[in-house]
């Protein structure tokens, strides 16, 4: 899924700068409705979690818990997304997307194994 040009701006102000914009996507909230979301990679700086590389979801533009999450992509890539309830798959949309377009870029580093 290509980055459409309206969407090559960031809606949010997101606070980490090592991390890469990868475009917009909707982030199903189970708690609100379905927002519109940033979606960025970060190659592992211990920012968002870990020194693992990931993709990093924001929807809203405060700094308080539950306004990004970080999903491991080493997790993402072995996700099976058939196996997920249906909140499940909605919620994984954004981080499939960001995966997708880390991929595409050549963003994403190689596996060790």
């Amino acid at each position: 899924m290509e980055t459409k040009r309206e969407e090559q701006t960031p809606l949010y102000t997101h606070d980490c700068d090592t991390c890469i914009y990868l475009g917009r996507s909707t982030y199903f909230a189970i708690w609100e409705e379905t927002l519109a979301c940033d979606v960025y990679y970060c190659v592992g700086t211990k920012n968002h979690g870990g020194e693992y590389e990931s993709i990093v979801v924001r929807w809203k533009n405060e700094q308080e818990f539950y306004s990004s999450w970080p999903y491991f992509v080493f997790y993402l890539k072995r996700c099976e997304e058939e196996n997920e309830s249906e909140n499940g798959k909605k919620l994984l949309v954004p981080y499939l997307f960001g995966l997708e377009q880390a991929s595409a870029r050549g963003l994403l580093l190689k596996d060790e194994n």
